[in-house]
């Protein structure tokens, strides 16, 4: 498949992969506030899976704004 079709692909289908996983009640949690509901999330679950995937962030123009998301990765300052 050409990337062209796939990124087509990937923003049609989106939608319906989100709907189809909120139907069947399999949506992942997304933010977990405490500890107690990330507890609760897992209640019952064998196996935890966690996305470690980096992801390339859009950084604002502003020098602050940039700060706020800077990991200080590349240089060691944080």
């Amino acid at each position: 498949m050409a990337r062209s079709k796939a990124h087509e692909n990937l923003h049609k289908l989106s939608p319906m992969l989100y709907d189809t996983l909120v139907h069947l009640e399999l949506m992942p949690y997304r933010e977990l506030a405490t500890p107690e509901e990330l507890k609760a999330a897992l209640q019952g679950a064998d196996r935890l899976l966690i996305d470690a995937t980096e992801r390339a962030y859009h950084r604002s123009q502003d020098d602050a704004k940039q700060r706020e998301h800077y990991s200080g990765k590349k240089n060691g300052i944080r």
